[in-house]
């Protein structure tokens, strides 16, 4: 995703806008995800059940968190 700020009237036209922005930890994903900073950069490894684990809870907490958020209880309205 490509996020910017002020575009230009007339020049640019933003086709989505950011309304909420939030984190969840999951705590059963501890140890999951390590990173190591080196001199080349970050260097992340993922377990296998990474995304497994995202998935389960990805409506329960994240989708569900953020609609809250913005007042919305009928998330199937939205689209």
């Amino acid at each position: 995703m490509v996020v910017g700020a002020d575009p230009v009237q007339d020049v640019e036209r933003p086709g989505f806008e950011i309304a909420s922005a939030a984190q969840t930890l999951l705590p059963e994903i501890e140890g999951t995800i390590k990173g190591h900073l080196r001199d080349v950069g970050l260097d992340l490894h993922l377990r296998r059940d990474v995304p497994k684990l995202i998935a389960e809870n990805i409506e329960l907490t994240l989708v569900k968190k953020a609609f809250e958020t913005l007042g919305i209880s009928d998330r199937n309205s939205q689209f």
